[in-house]
């Protein structure tokens, strides 16, 4: 049976390859250079011990991690302490080195980023060089194949000598980037060097590494030969372990069966010499493949089952040959269901482990299996994840065919160019000797070759053009699919935002309702019929949208007074439009205009309209439905216009509008995030009843669209069109002042929580959730909950993401940069589930993020918890001696605040006249700014902090000076040495006489 390509990875031998060659493993000094190492250390002291503290660290770093880190911090130390740069950006560098060792990839970015900036300041090459190769490492390792190759250029842009690992490193990245040519350029550079300075083991490292670049460009022969040169080195340096890249290379190259077994055998007996259970892994499974190829099913099974469990106990990337394998022998016994299991494995595991290309190599399995299965529902939705993917690296791979093709061409133009210079030179020395007779036939013959070179030129010019443009079209696709799976993805990203919020009304409302029926049934039972309506009209958007790209939506024309049945709609619309503060009016140059028209189209349409422009439109804003009869090559036809005064929309996006998944960005005045498809299906339903829809706007004047329906009276008479159902009125953000639900007093012990959101109903839930336990305040947006917060400094602050005006992301960076508001726990809601939504709002300050719907119980466990941290930080900070002075790229501003406010106090520690407004003062803060600050980060009052901050003071004086109780009191502010003595008590347990004893 024919089963699939194997699709082998050469990259796993490569990765292979350079793992071995090129990392410090492959040149570990043996074990007595150390201890030599340690021998001189003990001997030296000072600065002396910085070089060889540096060796000694580069000598046991992959034999002992933590004496490693524990050196290079000793070496951080001594030169601070001799204020050496140098050799602190070499102990900065040693740390990233073990850092990147132990895959922690941002700690490594943060230290070698800060000793770039400061080997930049130093001019100091070496040093700039190595950082920037560390930066391209971790890069690379994150798939940030751009960011890796702008780090390695740069270092070898600082290399003072060629570098051959810099250039390993960027044929790597172009290798991984389909630019075969490229890296094939870095390659023999880097060959070249190891050629010039006579290494033998790194010659045959990049031989192998080159083979596989010749075997992607199609020629197997010289493929072929590098990797047996390789093979060759190997054996001249004695490293028999180090042939088994080659062997892999060639397994992977070689068509004959027969050959490509002798190389297995050969890999497997030296992996058994070398007992490398990697290698004894890697060469089983490929065993198991030539047993299938050969039919012998049974042996092969057996085989590939047993390496496979050897594989799990410690998986690495040889695990998906393991699972290709086992597919492949279960399809050829027909075995699906097996084949299956080891293809979804497969599939789970590329999540983890895998790239874009494993992905396919999965995918293709299932696809291969359930259609064998017949199983086409399951096919075709593998099918919808496979193809896009396929055919977009498929582009990537004819861009890159056609830039080789196109420096072939270049070369070829310059060999011929020679050709033709050498024969012009041939041609001028034969007519020195020739000219008096064969002048008249040289001119003929080079008017020939002139005649010929031109036509040759103009043939090439426009062979050089079709290609041209045939890269630049599938480049335009190419850009075309990106952006439209970029739309995509942010379309089901927004569709689960409409459905994730009415779902948590509806969820949490019928709580409330069943909990406390006598208080929420009757308005509980309003929410969630509202945003049951919702949902059902986002259904039904969907499947009008499915049924009029399918051609199974129906026109059902009656005859009717249009006119009245827009105005009826506009006074549908008007109470929504007056609760966000607009003014909606309805004009018409005729009082009836009968028609045909179909009444729920039409509904459809202008509800669509009429909601955006109530949606987009600020506050104080008018919106027009206007109707006009006009003619227009002779026929008559019903224009309609819906006209706003909103923001406008930019020129360069009028044309993508109507698309499908396609929404304006305008976060200044949405206030959520729609669907996408409202205006492609109103467009799809105006072309339907035989009209047309167009948009002019401007911005900051608004957008006007224009429908224009024809006017015909064929269809059979309807006396009222206005008996369809009532259009769904969208329930959108908090109307401009909005009444906050009650809160208790502001004395109440209970802690202040400030909730902004724009979301009427989810007010009213929250608030359910919320009042029993927390003072309520309630802000309709993020500018106003930015105004709110900065004015009466709660406690808490619950905050949704999408909002108008200033949205979640702004209100959370504003109030955590700010130093009144800094110390305020901000939990952010939203619908956005995934996970660059979360990482972008923790990113921003927040100190929780909760998806929606979600459990009203774990909102209140958060804010318990973030109640709960704050009070650990108040026992914290309440100890004066707690608060250490740090340097301002460490402490946090809260440290920052009661670092600035101790200073100011101790700067009139003798001022018993120290008040309340000129702290204020000094701090650039209100009085209940500062007093909530305090009380927020220290669980004191202002008076009570300073008062410490005072006895803290008076009880070193009186540990460490012979002044008395008295002087010592006036010395810390105090005018009353009775008053002093009291609180001294207060606060220590003891006089201040017994602490002086």
């Amino acid at each position: 049976m024919k089963t699939l390509p194997r699709f082998r990875p050469l990259f796993l031998c490569v990765l292979l390859i350079v793992t071995y060659c090129f990392s410090p493993l492959r040149a570990r000094p043996p074990a007595p250079r150390a201890d030599s190492l340690r021998l001189v250390l003990q001997g030296l002291s000072g600065i002396e011990r910085g070089p060889v503290l540096c060796s000694l660290i580069h000598t046991i770093q992959y034999q002992d991690h933590q004496e490693a880190h524990r050196l290079s911090q000793e070496l951080e130390t001594l030169a601070r302490v001799h204020q050496n740069d140098t050799l602190l950006l070499q102990a900065w560098l040693s740390r990233a080195a073990l850092f990147h060792q132990r895959s922690q990839f941002d700690s490594t970015k943060i230290l070698s980023l800060r000793g770039l900036r400061k080997a930049t300041e130093l001019k100091h090459k070496y040093l700039i060089r190595n950082f920037h190769n560390t930066l391209g490492g971790v890069y690379e390792k994150r798939n940030l194949l751009d960011s890796a190759l702008i780090h390695y250029h740069q270092a070898l842009a600082a290399s003072e000598k060629l570098d051959v690992k810099i250039y390993n490193n960027l044929a790597l990245i172009y290798r991984h980037q389909l630019n075969y040519t490229k890296s094939l350029e870095y390659y023999e550079l880097a060959l070249a060097e190891a050629q010039r300075t006579e290494d033998l083991n790194l010659q045959a490292v990049l031989s192998n590494n080159i083979a596989p670049i010749y075997a992607k460009l199609g020629d197997l022969t010289t493929a072929t030969e590098y990797a047996q040169r390789s093979i060759e080195l190997k054996e001249r340096v004695g490293d028999e372990r180090g042939k088994i890249f080659a062997y892999i290379n060639l397994i992977d190259m070689e068509p004959s069966l027969a050959q490509r077994k002798d190389y297995v055998t050969e890999g497997l007996r030296i992996a058994r010499v070398a007992q490398d259970s990697l290698f004894l892994k890697l060469f089983s499974v490929f065993m198991a493949d030539i047993y299938r190829e050969e039919g012998q099913l049974g042996l092969a099974l057996q085989l590939a089952k047993a390496t496979y469990r050897e594989i799990l106990k410690k998986p690495g990337r040889e695990i998906f040959d393991a699972l290709a394998t086992l597919i492949d022998i279960h399809l050829a016994r027909e075995e699906y269901d097996r084949a299956l299991h080891y293809a979804l494995a497969f599939k789970e595991r590329t999540g983890s482990q895998g790239a874009t290309g494993q992905q396919l190599r999965a995918n293709r399995y299932l696809l291969a299996i359930y259609s064998r299965q017949d199983n086409y529902a399951q096919y075709h939705a593998i099918a919808r994840e496979y193809y896009p993917i396929r055919d977009s690296l498929q582009s990537a791979a004819v861009l890159n065919q056609l830039a080789v093709l196109n420096q072939q061409i270049a070369d070829s133009e310059r060999e011929k160019e020679i050709v033709l210079l050498n024969a012009s030179l041939d041609q001028a020395a034969t007519k020195r000797f020739w000219l008096s007779v064969l002048g008249v036939l040289i001119v003929l013959i080079l008017s020939l070759i002139l005649y010929f070179r031109n036509r040759q030129l103009k043939t090439q010019r426009a062979t050089i053009l079709r290609e041209q443009e045939s890269t630049k079209t599938l480049a335009d696709l190419n850009e075309r699919l990106k952006r439209m799976d970029v739309l995509k993805n942010r379309w089901y990203t927004n569709i689960s935002h409409e459905f994730r919020t009415p779902l948590t009304i509806i969820a949490g409302m019928t709580d409330q309702m069943i909990k406390a029926p006598e208080v929420w049934l009757e308005k509980g039972a309003q929410l969630v019929q509202q945003n049951t309506n919702k949902l059902l009209n986002l259904v039904n958007q969907m499947l009008d949208l499915r049924k009029l790209e399918s051609d199974e939506l129906k026109v059902h024309l009656v005859r009717g007074d249009v006119v009245s049945f827009l105005r009826y709609l506009s006074d549908s619309f008007r109470p929504y439009a007056q609760s966000q503060g607009l003014d909606l009016h309805f004009w018409s140059t005729e009082e009836r205009i009968p028609m045909d028209h179909d009444p729920d189209k039409l509904l459809h349409i202008f509800s669509n309209l009429l909601s955006n422009a109530i949606k987009y439109t600020p506050t104080g804003g008018d919106i027009y439905l206007q109707l006009d009869r006009r003619k227009d090559q002779g026929q008559e036809q019903l224009e309609i216009s819906v006209r706003d005064t909103g923001p406008g929309i930019a020129a360069s996006e009028i044309p993508l509008v109507f698309d499908r998944f396609y929404q304006v960005d305008d976060a200044a005045s949405r206030s959520g995030t729609g669907t996408g498809i409202g205006l492609h299906l109103t467009r799809g339903l105006v072309q339907l009843l035989g009209g047309q829809i167009g948009l002019r706007s401007e911005v900051g004047k608004g957008s006007t669209f224009r429908v224009h329906l024809p006017i015909t009276l064929r269809a059979e008479v309807y006396g009222r069109s206005i008996g369809v159902s009532p259009p769904t009125i969208p329930f959108g953000p908090i109307a401009p002042g909005y009444p906050p639900s009650p809160s208790p007093a502001p004395s109440s012990d209970r802690p202040h929580l400030l909730i902004v959101e724009d979301q009427a109903d989810v007010v009213t839930y929250l608030t359910s959730i919320l009042e029993a336990d927390y003072q309520l305040s309630i802000a309709e947006d993020g500018e106003r909950g930015i105004e709110m917060a900065l004015a009466d400094v709660p406690d808490l602050i619950v905050s949704d993401v999408m909002m108008p005006r200033k949205d979640g992301y702004e209100l959370c960076t504003t109030l955590k940069e700010d130093l009144r508001t800094s110390h305020i726990p901000i939990v952010l809601l939203t619908a956005k589930a995934d996970s660059e939504s979360r990482i972008s709002g923790l990113q921003r300050g927040a100190d929780a993020y909760l998806s929606k719907p979600f459990a009203p119980q774990e909102l209140l466990v958060r804010l318990q918890q973030l109640l709960h941290l704050r009070r650990t930080l108040q026992e914290r900070y309440a100890a004066i001696g707690s608060v250490e002075r740090k340097a301002e790229a460490v402490a946090s501003r809260e440290e920052v605040f009661l670092q600035r406010m101790r200073a100011l106090v101790e700067a009139h520690l003798s001022d018993p006249d120290l008040n309340m407004p000129r702290v204020c003062k000094a701090l650039e803060m209100s009085r209940s700014q500062v007093y909530k600050k305090i009380k927020a980060l220290t669980g004191r009052t202002p008076s009570q902090y300073i008062r410490s901050i005072r006895l803290h003071h008076a009880r070193r004086l009186l540990q460490s000076s012979d002044l008395n109780v008295s002087e010592v009191a006036y010395e810390v502010g105090f005018s009353s040495p009775f008053y002093f003595s009291n609180v001294f008590l207060a606060e220590f347990g003891v006089r201040p006489n017994e602490t002086r004893k």
